[in-house]
């Protein structure tokens, strides 16, 4: 697994870059876009798998930068991390930083990390295209690769799922 890792390294790391910025920026900016009052008696589905498809789908935005040249990849990761750290600041404002990193952290744990990859390889037509002008005429799909990373990624959702549906309430409950 570390070898196909290591064959995206670059375009991980532009990934986390621009979503770590983001959540900065996110954070920065959230006093002036507050979220607004969230009701304590809201009863969310403990149903797993209802996550687990609106996690899907956010994954294949951010992989849809494989058929954007990349743009909707930065796109997505811009939105989200800004979208996560406007949450964090808001959570903030009525709690602590570190309650609101408890409320985000237990399904985060996994969510981020499958989101990321799907982001990083989403930037791989960039990548094509900067071996292209270097002189490379032919793109190397490494198809195995991809499918192992797909398999990490859905693995790495289904378990966000179970998280956000009976975790993240338990802490939620034990912390408030």
């Amino acid at each position: 697994m570390l070898n196909i890792l290591k064959s995206f390294k670059k375009l991980f790391l532009i990934a986390i870059t621009l979503y770590t910025l983001s959540i900065i920026f996110g954070y920065f900016i959230g006093m002036y876009f507050p979220i607004g009052e969230i009701d304590d008696n809201t009863t969310l589905t403990s149903n797993p798998f209802v996550y687990f498809n609106h996690n899907i789908v956010a994954l294949l935005y951010f992989l849809s930068g494989l058929v954007t040249f990349g743009l909707g990849s930065i796109y997505n990761l811009l939105l989200n991390g800004t979208l996560l750290g406007v949450a964090i600041e808001s959570l903030t404002a009525k709690t602590s930083f570190w309650v609101a990193i408890l409320h985000i952290l237990p399904h985060a744990v996994f969510e981020i990390p499958a989101l990321l990859l799907a982001g990083g390889l989403g930037l791989l037509p960039i990548k094509w295209f900067y071996n292209f002008l270097k002189g490379n005429k032919r793109v190397h799909i490494r198809w195995i690769q991809l499918f192992k990373l797909g398999c990490v990624m859905i693995c790495l959702l289904l378990l966000a799922g179970f998280s956000e549906a009976w975790l993240t309430p338990y802490i939620i409950k034990l912390i408030s």
